[in-house]
Order: structure tokens, then C-alpha cells, then sequence
């Protein structure tokens, strides 16, 4: 274990620091390399790999996932008036990105013992307005998006799976997919925030 990089002999344990290996430097180095730093082949090749691993259509890579989760309401003709439910517990992003396309976000209780969106309270607040449902992965866990998926497709409402936690500082939105890696659903975007400071493990479980 390398020591702490605060040198302060009070902490107990150590503060994490990343690995970074040697193939990680010679790609960030062939990257810097480059004439374009936020786009080019290294991105082309990556969402070209992200298809490919997951099995979508599509992956397009933006700078943050509000904004994946943005044009994924906006590619779905998400509008003024429109309603979209979201879970009390999540991150502040989907619903601004709902209020980013003059939409109402709706939010919804959460199961008390697994922090999921409750069923019977979403059933409740689906209304005439209803166009959408955002479900969240969060801290590294699964949500339950075959019940949430029901509910969808009895009400011909549209689902943006939101998977908040893995581990790189990049979003990607996965549209049309068939089915959506392991999670085995038919989606119509899964936008997905890679941050370092998250949990990693959404795209593996």
C-alpha cells in the first residue's frame, strides 16, 4: 500500500489513491498527442466499443450526464407540458434536464427497504401528461426495472434508465437497444455517468 499523499501520521487509514498503469499513461499520452483532445478517434473507438460490449445501436459520448440524460428526453419528443416521473432519491440531473425541456418532473416515493421507486406509488401519479419514467441505479445497486418496465409498457410510456454509478468521467447514452447488456430490458435510452468518485459495477452486474 503506497502512503498517504497527505503525510499526516493522525490518519489511521491511508487515503485512497487511484492505480494508474503504464497502458492507461500511453493512451492518455497518445491522446494529448492529438490534434483534437475532446473528440476524435480515441472517443470514435471507444463508443464504437461501448456498442459492441453492450450490444446497442448506438453510444454517443457527451460531457456530462445531465446532458445525456437532456437529449435522450429530447430524442424521445419530450415537450412543454409533458409530465416525467423520477424517484425521490436520485441526483439533481434528471430533473433538470425534465425542467431543460419546459417538462414537469414528477417525483415519486421509494420503497423504505431497497431506496427503488414504489410501484404503487408511481402507478398513482401517472397521469394523461405522463410521457416517461426515469428509474435510477444507485450506489452500485440494481433497481427494479422489470416492474417499473410493466408499468411502462401497460401505459405506453417511455423509460430513460439512468445507471448513476460506474466508474469513468464520461456519459454515454445507449438508445434503441434491444436489450440492455445484462439488466435484459427493452429501453429507449440508458444514459450512464463514468465518475471516478462512484461506484463501479453497474455495466458488469
Amino acid at each position: 500500500m503506497k502512503k498517504d499523499f497527505l503525510k499526516d501520521s493522525t490518519i489511521k487509514f491511508p487515503a485512497y489513491e487511484p492505480w494508474i498503469s503504464k497502458d492507461d499513461k500511453r493512451i492518455v499520452s497518445k491522446a494529448l498527442d492529438q490534434s483534437m483532445l475532446t473528440l476524435g478517434p480515441q472517443l470514435e473507438k471507444f463508443e464504437a466499443d461501448f456498442c459492441k460490449y453492450t450490444k446497442s445501436k448506438y453510444a454517443v459520448a457527451v460531457s456530462n450526464c445531465t446532458a445525456a440524460l437532456h437529449l435522450s428526453l429530447k430524442a424521445l419528443g419530450i415537450k412543454e407540458n409533458d409530465e416525467v416521473i423520477i424517484p425521490d432519491l436520485t441526483f439533481v440531473a434528471d430533473a433538470s434536464a425534465i425542467l431543460a425541456c419546459n417538462a414537469k418532473p414528477v417525483i415519486v416515493d421509494i420503497n423504505k427497504n431497497d431506496f427503488f421507486l414504489s410501484i404503487s406509488n408511481l402507478k398513482k401519479n401517472i397521469t394523461k401528461r405522463t410521457k416517461a419514467i426515469i428509474p435510477v441505479h444507485i450506489y452500485g445497486q440494481v433497481c427494479n426495472i422489470d416492474e417499473v418496465l410493466d408499468v411502462a409498457r401497460d401505459n405506453d410510456l417511455k423509460i430513460i434508465e439512468f445507471n448513476q454509478n460506474t466508474e469513468l468521467e464520461l456519459s454515454v447514452i445507449f438508445c434503441k437497444r434491444q436489450n440492455s447488456f445484462s439488466l435484459k430490458t427493452d429501453l429507449n435510452s440508458l444514459p450512464t455517468l463514468f465518475f471516478s468518485a462512484k461506484i463501479s459495477g453497474n455495466l458488469s452486474i
